[in-house]
Parts: C-alpha cells; structure tokens; sequence
C-alpha cells in the first residue's frame, strides 16, 4: 500500500509500505514455545533469615529462610 505524505508543502509519491506475516487455521489451537528456565551459573550466597530472638528458626519440615543479596522484591525482615 501507499500512505500519502503528511507534510504540508511536500507533494510527492508518499511513503511505500509492505507487510509479511503468517497465519494459522482458526480451528486449531496456536501455543507459544515453552520459556527455558534461567540457570543459575555458579553457587549464589544468602543470609538465614527468621524471627528475632532466635538464631536459628527451622519450620516443621526442617526448612529455613534465605535472603539473597540480590533479591529486591522481598524485604529482609520478613518472618
């Protein structure tokens, strides 16, 4: 197609455009590729964190909560 010039004073052929693309059957369900997961490259360091007062809070299944350094999201004092 052709789209017409838009500035005053300047008549001319326009600006040409062309477009490509695909399509698929509207009967048949289109998925996106499945993302990779990251990888992590190397050990990363964080801090045991729990509740104050004690030194180390393990919950029922023997877990403890980290802190990574890198974590912006998640408040360190969060218990």
């Amino acid at each position: 197609g052709e789209q017409p010039q838009a500035v005053p004073g300047r008549q001319g052929a326009g600006t040409a455009l062309e477009n490509h693309f695909a399509v698929i059957p509207a009967d048949r369900t289109w998925r996106p590729q499945p993302l990779l997961k990251p990888l992590v490259d190397g050990p990363q360091s964080a801090v045991v964190t729990g509740p104050a007062g004690e030194e180390i809070f393990c919950d029922e299944h023997g877990r403890v909560r980290v802190k990574f350094n890198w974590d912006r999201y998640n408040p360190a004092d969060q218990d």
